[in-house]
């Protein structure tokens, strides 16, 4: 978002900086500002006495001032000689005498050459002084920019890192709730809670599973979702719905999610029943639609579970597929949740094919 502001900015500028450019050409050489032309001669002395002064003294500031608007385009040669050659002008070595005597002599002269003259209109000059404001803006301007550009893309890589990371330390508090709220309620001899199991399926791919909690009344594959706000689903929907500060956003339907967890533990146990499918959402959500009896909040979670009373285990199975679990705890390390995260990339950069008839 930043960055799509950075460019509408650099845009809005561009346009608003000819037009500013534009209308400050036309007051610069409006004719109703234009100031009377000096003599060549009438310039050349009053560089001669710019040179004999300091740049400091207000006599320079007077000539430089002079220079400025009077001898941009001065006088031929042809018209200073008429002005030298007048007996009745008075000589004086003071140059604004000089230009004195010249004006009030050489009226219709001056006003002859003036209209003979070639002007440089409005728009001949409009070039050369936009490009005379456009230039001192751009260079102040554009490192800027570019500092705002390098700046919004950092933020943005920065803030899809961090989004990323805090999902997973979220979901990694939501697991942990669950598992301190189950360890709390079942003794240890009762039940045994495996977490983050990275198993294979029977395809050869894999998968993790949130967590696990062997019963004598069966497997319990719970999915953790630590989420916020309204939940709208359906279990037959492939996406569910959340509402946060009236923002929508959608994920995966969790029964579908957990039913390839389901199959990995019985794949891995050897189990065609007693697998049950469990999806957990914090007690801060509210659900808006009518749930399954397996999706519940953390403050049911135990009470589902014990509503199972027929023990599906016998000692011996319970130990052994305690065992089994245990095994694969201990695989379960940081490199096999590596390759399941490679594996997930990898199958969301696979095109999808489309049937042909």
């Amino acid at each position: 978002m930043l960055l799509i502001k950075a460019c509408v900015l650099l845009l809005t500028l561009l346009a608003v900086l000819p037009v500013a450019a534009f209308e400050t050409t036309q007051v610069v050489t409006s004719p109703s500002e234009s100031y009377q032309q000096y003599t060549a001669a009438t310039c050349i002395l009053i560089d001669s006495e710019m040179q004999d002064n300091t740049p400091d003294s207000t006599r320079y500031n007077e000539l430089k001032q002079q220079h400025t608007r009077h001898c941009q385009a001065p006088f031929t040669a042809k018209h200073v000689a008429r002005v030298l050659g007048n007996a009745n002008t008075p000589k004086s070595t003071n140059i604004f005498d000089f230009i004195e005597a010249d004006s009030q002599s050489e009226p219709q002269a001056r006003a002859q050459s003036e209209s003979a003259r070639p002007t440089v209109s409005a728009t001949k000059r409009m070039p050369e002084a936009r490009t005379n404001i456009l230039y001192p803006l751009l260079v102040t301007i554009l490192p800027w920019f570019i500092l705002l550009l390098v700046f919004s893309l950092l933020l943005g890589v920065m803030g899809r890192y961090f989004k990323k990371h805090a999902a997973r330390r979220r979901g990694q508090a939501g697991e942990k709730r669950i598992e301190k709220r189950l360890k709390s309620c079942f003794a240890k001899g009762e039940c045994r809670i495996f977490t983050n199991l990275v198993l294979s399926t029977d395809t050869g791919s894999l998968t993790e599973v949130d967590l696990v909690l062997l019963c004598r009344n069966g497997v319990f594959v719970i999915e953790s979702k630590n989420y916020r706000g309204w939940i709208f689903g359906d279990p037959k929907r492939a996406m569910w719905t959340q509402v946060l500060h009236r923002r929508r956003s959608q994920f995966q339907n969790p029964l579908h999610q957990n039913y390839k967890h389901c199959l990995a533990i019985a794949h891995c146990l050897g189990l065609a029943t007693g697998i049950e499918s469990l999806v957990v959402f914090s007690d801060q959500v509210t659900f808006k639609t009518q749930m399954p009896a397996n999706v519940v909040q953390e403050v049911g979670l135990v009470s589902y579970i014990r509503s199972f009373k027929h023990e599906v285990f016998t000692a011996a199975e319970f130990n052994r597929h305690g065992e089994l679990l245990a095994d694969v705890q201990l695989l379960s390390d940081k490199a096999a949740k590596r390759r399941h995260l490679d594996e997930l990339n990898m199958r969301r950069k696979e095109p999808k094919m489309s049937m042909v008839d």
